[in-house]
């Protein structure tokens, strides 16, 4: 294969290997780790491998492969780094109650709308107090929320509607 020998040879414990080809054979483990453990397994197996190589087994990016190198050999570890932007506006609980309750029919809080919109569905959950936990936002944070929520109304045809 063309291009430089890789900048990051990987170089792995028994125990590492071991934990690695567990992971990397495992069902139930969320995809990303498991390609990531791919990868390192077989660059620590085929030190004259490529990138390109380890990318086209994998399934991935060339960049992918060089990334997680780098990574594995001056970290050691699988785990991504913290995404940057702001901190979440909302708690779970709080997350959790508005789409609760976009998800619920308006009639079910005494209103005679047949659906949710932003605005509507902000004054109720500012208006409401429930157990102590008070919701206080803006009608666009909700919005901006639920756009992205993935809403359990969708499948009872329930979906509010956001401006």
């Amino acid at each position: 294969m063309p291009g430089p020998r890789p900048k990051y040879p990987i170089e792995l414990t028994a125990m590492q290997v071991a934990h690695l080809t567990h992971l990397s054979l495992s069902y139930s483990a969320p995809y990303a780790e498991v390609q990531r453990a791919r990868m390192l397994l077989l660059a620590h197996d085929h030190p004259s491998w490529h990138n390109s190589q380890i990318a086209h087994t994998v399934g991935c990016a060339v960049e992918t492969v060089r990334e997680w190198r780098r990574r594995g050999r001056q970290h050691g570890n699988l785990e991504s780094t913290a995404r940057s932007g702001a901190p979440r506006r909302f708690p779970a609980l709080v997350r959790a109650r508005i789409v609760a309750l976009a998800c619920s029919k308006p009639s079910a809080q005494g209103k005679v709308w047949q659906r949710w919109s932003g605005e509507k569905l902000a004054q109720v959950a500012v208006g409401s107090c429930t157990s102590g936990l008070r919701i206080n936002c803006q009608h666009g944070n909700q919005v901006a929320y639920l756009r992205s929520a993935p809403l359990e109304g969708e499948r009872n045809g329930t979906r509010p509607i956001f401006p």
